[in-house]
């Protein structure tokens, strides 16, 4: 949840997120995969191209950003591959325009099954 603030004598509202919490309209999943986190990395890219668009890309960092589409709003994606002895974690994370996150979730979910479909 955020924490809200306001000073009804300036007129002044603002919302501030706590700590590690998603924003009103986001969700985020991870994902375990047996491989390298370069494999992992590359599968999630492909995955996204698959279902959406890749905006910006740093494989040193092994991170994505992109689009995906649902319904009538676009849904800004990311992932970061980090590496876990022998298993790579892809944390997927997704943030739309709706205040109940239901874009963000169902994008998560069909980017999650893009990925472990193709393995």
């Amino acid at each position: 949840l955020a924490s809200l603030h306001c000073d009804f004598g300036r007129m002044v509202v603002g919302i501030e997120p706590r700590g590690d919490q998603m924003p009103i309209g986001g969700n985020s999943r991870d994902i375990q995969l047996t491989m390298s986190s370069d494999e992992a990395f590359k599968l999630a890219h492909t995955a996204l191209e698959q279902i959406g668009k890749v905006k910006d890309e740093n494989p040193a960092e092994r991170r994505i950003k992109g689009s995906i589409r649902y319904g009538l709003q676009k849904v800004l994606v990311k992932a970061h591959v980090e590496a876990n002895g022998d298993v790579s974690i892809v944390s997927l994370k997704a943030q739309g325009d709706d205040v109940w996150g239901v874009g963000a979730k169902k994008v998560l979910e069909r980017w999650a099954q893009a990925v472990e479909g193709s393995r």
